[in-house]
């Protein structure tokens, strides 16, 4: 009962707090299949967070998780996350176009990372989150 208890709040969260992440925006003029796609990738992005919401989180925390976000606070936190998720989508353009510049001009300016540090940090993500 407790592991469906669970599996029901896990649903629950994701489906709260996956709004607040971005949906790439569909082009002008868009295809049915690249809608398809991002429908399918809303799918699996939803599965996955409640995989990995039930397997990290206690019923009490998930319960937690849920009056938050159905709380005003919670309501107000999910559209500010979706603003800092575009302003955050912005800079990592910036970058990327910056770094395409320094590279094109034969240096690396002080706003990107070295091929290493960008190593450095994609071997950071990889590792689980410390609990």
């Amino acid at each position: 009962m407790t592991e469906a208890r669970k599996r029901d709040l896990a649903e629950r969260l994701a489906q709260l707090s996956l709004p607040a992440f971005a949906r790439p925006p569909l082009p002008a003029g868009g295809s049915q299949l690249f809608k398809k796609f991002l429908d399918g990738l809303d799918e699996r992005r939803k599965s996955v967070a409640i995989d990995t919401y039930a397997e990290r989180l206690t019923v009490d925390e998930l319960d937690e998780l849920v009056r938050f976000y159905e709380s005003d606070a919670g309501q107000s936190f999910v559209e500010t996350f979706r603003i800092l998720d575009e302003r955050m989508r912005e800079l990592f353009q910036t970058l990327r176009i910056e770094r395409m510049t320094d590279e094109q001009s034969g240096h690396l300016g002080s706003a990107t990372l070295s091929s290493a540090d960008l190593a450095k940090l994609m071997e950071h993500a990889k590792q689980p989150p410390s609990k």
